[in-house]
């Protein structure tokens, strides 16, 4: 066999494991003969040569394989019939990871739907993320979607009446939900579990009450008169109850047991009633039980000031003087007295009472322009003294001027009985005081005559119907009159 050529050997076709070789030993330098299993199991692992030639090989080491890149995997090629190297895993059924995992890029999972999630739980097949749709994410539950965030950032629940609740322990004893059923949308928000305030689908808020009547409405206690804080003003950084102010009610059937009352602190100790509207629509001011509309109550001094900020800026009170037991009406300028559309009297700034009049006379605290009644009418007393007024007339000469318009007024009849002073001057040193009575018929008599400064002139005195007329001899007087129906005007 050593003279025959390989190339001139016959073909072996379908070799046995058995076939035997001649295999040169270059440890021994001698020839030696193997089988063609030996070769095969020596080069590939462990071969099992089956009679008709087919190799199977059970074990082949990775170091016999040509190398991948770097991080490859080790799969089937698509056809299934050989071996490759590949970076993208395409895993026809279940992969069961018993470690961690962990993903150097990407993982790309079907959508699913709330019936079956993408990502769902050993045991658990329909609860699990899913996406509805592109650029959206959601969770469901027993088959149902229950979170979803859409492409906008929008998170929403789903529910009947969706829920989201806040607890430390695992129950929602804080919580937050929604009723959806048509014409009663509505949030609801609890603590330890029970409802504390509520939003209707009509935007009125209700605290304490899951049936608001207006657009804030705030209910708690019961039918009593028990007072309770309701609304609470503090400055932040000062939560102590020295520095809160309150508003607080209380609600029964009885109408004395409605009552708001508006509590305030001095900022020393806590806040105190100092306003109380109660239920039949009075106002107390340092009072818990108002007797009227108004009624301001306190241990000195009590008064009602009104200020005016204009051009003619003052101040009015209206109160109870401590000091002298009275009430009392003060004012920084004049106090009017007044009817619809007339002033009726005033005390101007000085003190003056002005009545039926504006303008103050020659002197005196009163002026009247009109009549005072004194006495109570019975017969035989002095049952009415009438102060017509004060007239001042200018400019009097030698033609009979009026210087007293109505001189009836107050009188029981006629004219007659009406006593007029009259001061004249014609301010060039001479000036005189006369007081005059008229009579029935017309006539005037003078009771007396006085010069008080110069020589004035002589006077002459007429009546014209019901007004008094004066007539100078000579020069030009100035007159000021007072009239009463009876005694003397001074």
């Amino acid at each position: 066999m050593a003279n025959v050529k390989i190339s001139e050997l016959v073909a072996l076709t379908s070799p046995a494991a058995a076939d035997e070789l001649p295999v040169v030993d270059v440890s021994a330098t001698s020839t030696k003969k193997t089988t063609v299993g030996e070769i095969v199991g020596i080069i590939n692992g462990d071969v099992e040569v089956a009679s008709n030639g087919t190799a199977t090989i059970s074990e082949l080491p990775v170091s016999k394989l040509q190398d991948g890149a770097a991080r490859q995997l080790l799969q089937t090629d698509a056809a299934g019939t050989g071996v490759e190297w590949t970076s993208n895993i395409d895993v026809p059924g279940t992969l069961d990871v018993t470690g961690a995992a962990t993903l150097d890029s990407t993982l790309t999972v079907p959508l699913g739907s709330a019936a079956a999630p993408t990502l769902r739980f050993t045991g658990d097949t329909n609860t699990g993320i899913y996406s509805p749709g592109a650029d959206q994410v959601a969770i469901s539950t027993n088959g149902t979607g229950r979170l979803f965030v859409d492409a906008s950032g929008v998170v929403d629940i789903y529910n009947s009446t969706p829920k989201l609740g806040f607890s430390s322990v695992g129950s929602f004893y804080n919580w937050i939900e929604c009723g959806g059923v048509a014409g009663d949308n509505y949030m609801r928000f609890a603590t330890a579990n029970t409802e504390r305030m509520r939003l209707d689908s009509s935007g009125r808020l209700g605290l304490g009450t899951s049936s608001p009547q207006t657009p804030l409405q705030i209910a708690g206690g019961t039918d009593n008169a028990n007072l309770q804080d309701y609304i609470t003003f503090s400055r932040t950084g000062y939560p102590t109850a020295n520095f809160r102010q309150v508003i607080a009610a209380s609600a029964g059937s009885d109408p004395s047991q409605n009552n708001l009352v508006f509590k305030i602190s001095d900022g020393t100790n806590a806040a105190e009633e100092r306003v109380r509207i109660t239920g039949s629509g009075r106002v107390g001011v340092g009072t818990t039980s108002p007797q009227e509309e108004l009624h301001i109550s306190s241990a000195s001094n009590p008064y009602i000031q009104v200020q005016g900020t204009g051009t003619t800026a003052g101040s009015a009170y209206y109160g109870w003087n401590s000091a002298t037991g009275s009430a009392s009406i003060e004012s920084t300028g004049s106090i009017r007295f007044a009817v619809p559309g007339l002033e009726a009297a005033r005390i101007d700034s000085s003190g003056r009472l002005l009545v039926g009049t504006t303008t103050v006379g020659s002197g005196g605290t009163l002026s009247v322009n009109g009549t005072i009644s004194v006495g109570g009418g019975s017969s035989g007393s002095q049952a009415e003294m009438s102060k017509v007024g004060m007239q001042f007339t200018s400019s009097i000469a030698s033609s009979a001027t009026t210087i007293f318009t109505s001189v009836i007024q107050g009188l029981s009849g006629g004219v007659a009985g009406a006593h007029l002073m009259i001061y004249g001057s014609n301010n060039a040193g001479a000036s005189f005081m006369d007081v005059v009575v008229t009579q029935s018929g017309g006539t005037v008599v003078v009771i007396s005559s006085s010069t008080l400064e110069g020589s004035p002139a002589a006077r002459t005195y007429t009546m014209s119907s019901a007004s008094l007329q004066l007539q100078m001899a000579s020069g030009t007087f100035n007159t000021n009159v007072r009239c009463t129906s009876m005694g003397y005007p001074f």
